[in-house]
C-alpha cells in the first residue's frame, strides 16, 4: 500500500505545473522494482536465517518459517485472481512442504528477481538523476529501460529453467 503512495506523490511533484521535473517524472516504475526487488530480497534473507514471521503474511501464520516472497506473489494472485481460494492455498501449501525441488526453485527464482531489480534499479536511479545526462536521454532510459530488463530476464529465466532441468532439478 505504501508503494502505491509514495509513487502518486513521486508523479505529483516531477508533473508540478510551473517547471515539471522530467527526471522524477521517469522513475516511478524503478521506484517499484525498487521496492520489489529490496520485498523479495528481504524474504530471501529471513528464509535463509531461519527467522519466523513478525505478524501474518499472506495465509502464513504468525511464527512460521518465512517462504519466498515469490511464493506469496504466486499464492495471492493465482488464489484471488482465478476465484481458487482457500483449496488452492492449502495445496500451494502441501506442495511446498512436500517438495525439496519446489522449495529450492522458488527460492531461487526469488533470488532471481530480487537481485537484478535492485541492480538496474539503482543504476537506472542514478543514470536517470544525475544531471551529466541529458534531461531527454535521462527520461528515454527511465521509460525504456524496463522493457529491455524484461526482455534480458525472459531469457534468463529460459537459461534457469534450463539449468534446473540438466541438474536434475525439475
Amino acid at each position: 500500500m505504501a508503494d502505491k503512495w509514495f509513487h502518486k506523490v513521486e508523479l505529483i511533484i516531477g508533473a508540478a505545473p510551473n517547471h515539471p521535473w522530467v527526471r522524477l517524472c521517469a522513475m516511478p516504475v524503478h521506484s517499484f522494482i525498487l521496492f520489489c526487488g529490496g520485498e523479495l530480497l528481504l524474504f530471501s534473507l529471513f528464509a535463509y536465517f531461519n527467522i519466523l514471521t513478525p505478524f501474518k503474511i499472506s495465509s502464513q501464520p504468525l511464527g512460521a518459517p518465512v517462504r519466498p516472497g515469490t511464493y506469496m506473489i504466486i499464492e495471492d494472485v493465482i488464489a484471488v485472481d482465478t476465484g481458487l481460494g482457500r483449496s488452492y492455498r492449502r495445496a500451494l501449501s502441501d506442495r511446498y512442504e512436500a517438495s525439496p525441488l519446489f522449495r529450492q526453485m522458488l527460492h531461487r527464482l526469488n533470488l532471481f528477481w530480487a537481485i537484478p531489480a535492485l541492480l538496474v534499479g539503482v543504476g537506472v536511479t542514478a543514470a536517470v538523476l544525475t544531471e551529466r545526462v541529458p534531461e531527454e536521454v535521462a527520461y528515454g532510459i527511465g521509460k525504456r529501460q524496463i522493457v529491455i530488463q524484461c526482455i534480458l530476464q525472459d531469457f534468463g529465466l529460459i537459461g534457469l529453467d534450463r539449468l534446473g532441468r540438466s541438474t536434475n532439478m525439475g
